[in-house]
């Protein structure tokens, strides 16, 4: 039993909080987009047999992939109270000597995925959320990818203040996120309640019967109902087995199994909102308050893939596939609850070209003319070795820092020094010419 699941009831119940606003956001927001690909940008007819079958899909998705195999399994897996794949690697490597390099490496690889995830996701949650924005005021649409920016920016700098604190800041913008999802779609399946027949797992069978081939690719999409499970279990050193799983069965699952019947209802009801299926569901000022409300929680959806990333990085530092990185312990009784600098600001993936471009100009003001180097006295009269030598610069104006340093270093020159510039052109091939 982790130090998480020993608390007393009341921190118990405040984890239950914090789990809503680190742990189910990407889960929690996939309503906004899933149902919307479906029938919008991939263009499945709106028919009875298509909602429901993919209705019916979505619901054994959620069952099987997140209550049985994740809540009941996966959870289960945890090495010294941490979760996540390199987690469930390193088990794996007790268990078995053979399969030890075998483990790691599909460990290794499916970090790689999770990696890949963690730098999309939050820009995907976030833009699709705030791409609403152009149901209420069309001239607003032109500004939605610097407002994402903006946001981004924001979860970002408040990553320092540790997992703990921004779940409870997020937690409640989460537990009334979950509760918009049940109420709108509890409000539509009393309109059409024969929408649930969708709990049928036949309506599966006859939707890829009826579809075929378009059906199997239609699969793919209703994978992004699940998409967040894997951080869903990185995130387990964070706050126990126990409070996830708690808020999964009686909050985040229900709410999910009322909102997307709810859409599927919308559908069979009004089939002119294909491509907006989700902000359909109210209008009037009710859309403005859930779209803002919807924003929020991509924003906290982006938290779980963050929170996820620190845990996986400082597993794969361990085992040193991975350089040493500062780790800062944000509790002082949770030792899963951790900030990692360098990993938060590798998201947004600015901080990499900044770092670069700073030590470069500062050389390139201190580095000499390449001109005036060659004149120079120092240069005329330096000793030479009976060789040739190139040095690569991405200038042709300044001396390049190699020839620099070596030059100081040794006071001597080969006796053919060749300055060759590199460029680097948008093209696989270039043409070979002097």
């Amino acid at each position: 039993m982790s130090a998480v699941e020993s608390t007393s009831s009341p921190i118990r119940a405040s984890l239950l909080l914090a789990t809503l606003g680190v742990v189910f956001g990407d889960i929690g927001t996939s309503p906004i987009y899933t149902m919307n690909i479906l029938f919008g940008r991939a263009g499945l007819p709106v028919e009875v047999v298509n909602v429901l079958g993919a209705l019916s899909l979505i619901f054994w998705f959620l069952v099987l992939v997140v209550g049985v195999k994740y809540m009941f399994f996966v959870l289960s897996a945890d090495n010294d109270g941490d979760g996540g794949v390199i987690a469930l690697a390193t088990l794996l490597r007790r268990r078995s000597r053979r399969a030890r390099s075998l483990a790691l490496l599909l460990g290794v690889v499916a970090s790689a995925m999770l990696i890949g995830d963690g730098l999309l996701t939050p820009a995907i949650s976030v833009l699709s959320a705030l791409q609403g924005l152009g149901l209420v005021a069309p001239d607003l649409a032109d500004v939605v990818p610097e407002l994402t920016v903006l946001v981004l920016i924001a979860l970002c700098a408040i990553q320092h203040r540790g997992t703990a604190r921004v779940g409870k800041l997020f937690g409640p913008v989460m537990l009334a996120w979950f509760l918009i999802l049940g109420g709108t779609g509890v409000d539509w399946i009393l309109k059409v309640p024969g929408v649930l027949a969708a709990l049928d797992p036949r309506y599966a069978f006859w939707f890829f019967q009826d579809n075929g081939w378009t059906g199997f690719l239609a699969l793919g999409i209703v994978f992004l109902v699940v998409t967040g499970s894997e951080a869903l279990y990185a995130d387990l050193g964070h706050f126990g087995r126990r409070p996830i799983q708690l808020s999964w069965l009686f909050l985040v699952w229900p709410a999910l199994m009322l909102n997307y019947p709810g859409q599927g209802a919308l559908l069979l009801s009004a089939p002119e909102h294909p491509g907006n299926s989700f902000f359909g569901m109210v209008s009037g000022h009710w859309l403005i308050g859930l779209i803002g409300i919807a924003t929020l929680a991509t924003v906290i959806a982006s938290q779980a893939i963050i929170s996820g990333l620190f845990s996986l990085f400082r597993q794969i530092s361990e085992l040193d596939y991975y350089p040493p990185l500062r780790v800062r312990h944000t509790s002082a009784s949770q030792a899963g609850q951790i900030y990692i600098g360098s990993i938060n600001w590798l998201l947004i993936m600015l901080t990499w070209h900044w770092g670069q471009n700073r030590p470069r100009q500062g050389q390139q003001r201190a580095a000499p003319l390449l001109n005036d180097f060659v004149a120079s006295e120092a240069v005329q009269s330096a000793a030479r070795s009976p060789a040739s030598a190139i040095f690569l610069t991405r200038t042709a104006h300044h001396v390049p820092q190699s020839l620099l340093y070596n030059f100081r270093h040794s006071q001597v020159l080969h006796r053919e020094t060749y300055v060759l510039q590199v460029e680097i052109e948008d093209a696989p091939r270039v043409r070979y010419e002097l």
